[in-house]
């Protein structure tokens, strides 16, 4: 899977910081009226970071967004609160990931996202939406936990993935150096 063409390795979690201010998600309130995100409107937003990406990657990002809020994956109640925190997490991609989502070509090699999940640590709120995120757009993913504690499992619900148990539980496996860090093209 690694080794493969655009494929992201993630090496621990979690992933993702937030990057954008207590301040500024709440001011994200005034983009979002009943699950629909005033798109023209968040454009122009001073901390609105993808104007770089074409207008139709903007757009899809957006909607996805959008259907996230309505998509039920995640265990606890969407509430407006939530809302925010999806959109905040999405405007705070890291640019790998943007660049999974805009290399993405449904015709072609479908991108992947390949997690090392190594010890104790859990995912956070952001990792979460991030994987539920990327899940709706279509990327490939695949968690790898040898010790076998829960992790996904805590924020999304069962029927949105599928868990293949190994026959034996392996603590401190350690992930090769000579793997590639990241491997999707244009040298992420």
């Amino acid at each position: 899977v690694v080794s493969t063409n655009n494929t992201l390795l993630i090496r621990e979690i979690p992933f993702t910081k937030q990057a954008l201010s207590r301040q500024e998600m709440y001011s994200l309130a005034y983009y979002i009226k009943d699950s629909r995100i005033e798109k023209e409107r968040i454009k122009e937003c001073r901390f609105y970071r993808y104007k770089y990406l074409k207008e139709s990657i903007q757009d899809f990002i957006l909607r996805k967004t959008e259907r996230l809020m309505e998509s039920g994956i995640f265990k606890n109640k969407v509430d407006d609160n939530f809302k925010l925190k999806i959109l905040a997490t999405v405007l705070s991609f890291d640019e790998r990931i943007v660049n999974l989502i805009e290399i993405f070509d449904y015709t072609e090699e479908i991108p992947k996202l390949a997690i090392y999940a190594g010890d104790k640590n859990l995912f956070n709120e952001q990792d979460l939406i991030t994987l539920a995120f990327l899940n709706l757009v279509g990327i490939d993913i695949v968690i790898f936990t040898p010790t076998n504690y829960n992790n996904i499992e805590l924020g999304l619900k069962e029927k949105y993935y599928d868990i293949v148990q190994l026959p034996k539980v392996k603590y401190n496996l350690q992930i090769p150096e000579n793997i590639k860090r990241f491997s999707v093209k244009e040298g992420l």
